[in-house]
């Protein structure tokens, strides 16, 4: 085998190497212990419920993100503690990671894979939660 066709042969192994380390590089993973609902769902619970959100807040990311009335969300985390916190005893939370990493099997945390959707960043719950948008 000639040199010229070893070195084709090197770059497009190492071009295949290279798209497969893209994909996981843009495939970040979030974590819930929720469960999904639709955006009729949340108004429900934190708009009107807990008054969490603002309405008009809320109409604004179903325009920006054309969220639809039966479209599947749910609340995730980029922290598998942080999700595994809604588990836990309010006392926890303060040690939630080393709770969380001392015995990671006592907890539902479930990974959501950023490539089956996307997050409203307007969402931030003010403890590292976010809504994520199933596609």
């Amino acid at each position: 085998m000639s040199k010229d066709i070893r070195e084709m042969i090197d770059k497009v192994k190492n071009f295949k190497q290279f798209i497969n380390e893209q994909k996981n590089v843009n495939n970040v993973q979030y974590y819930t212990t929720s469960r999904p609902m639709t955006i009729n769902d949340f108004i429900e619970i934190e708009v009107e419920e807990r008054e969490n959100y603002d309405i008009d807040d809320v109409n604004e990311w179903i325009d920006k993100y054309n969220i639809k009335p039966n479209t599947r969300i749910i609340w995730v985390t980029l922290k598998p503690h942080i999700a595994a916190r809604y588990e836990m005893n309010g006392e926890d939370w303060d040690n939630a990671e080393e709770i969380y990493n001392e015995k990671p099997n006592d907890f539902n945390v479930k990974v959501i894979n950023s490539m089956d959707g996307f997050l409203i960043p307007e969402t931030d719950d003010g403890d590292e939660g976010f809504i994520f948008v199933y596609r």
